[in-house]
């Protein structure tokens, strides 16, 4: 339900929101860089859909594969790999596993 008068909001001449849609939700049509993900076997089948593999690793004592992903939103990408938890890691780069790192932390908060 509309509230107040037509035309009140408006959006800002400088701003360009398919930009923003595009960056926040990985829509972009152009890679950015890469990411290197480790994916549990057996987990992470979404991750594995946007990757290509590279190789295998055992973390701790779980084995898994490592995955190249094209990094089109870093925010998106973050918020997909941290909802994979215990299951995914991210090991490049730095940027993107401290944002997973966070997206984490407050979780538990």
């Amino acid at each position: 339900k509309a509230v107040g008068k037509p035309g009140t909001v408006r959006k800002p001449d400088d701003v360009d929101l398919r930009a923003i849609v595009a960056r926040v939700t990985g829509s972009a049509s152009e890679p950015t860089g890469t990411a290197t993900v480790w994916a549990a076997d057996g987990r992470a089948h979404a991750l594995r859909r946007l990757g290509t593999p590279i190789g295998e690793r055992t973390v701790g004592d779980r084995p898994g594969t490592l995955l190249e992903i094209p990094v089109t939103s870093r925010e998106w990408l973050a918020r997909s790999i941290a909802g994979h938890g215990a299951d995914a890691l991210v090991l490049a780069p730095a940027e993107l596993r401290a944002d997973v790192l966070e997206r984490l932390r407050q979780a538990v908060r």
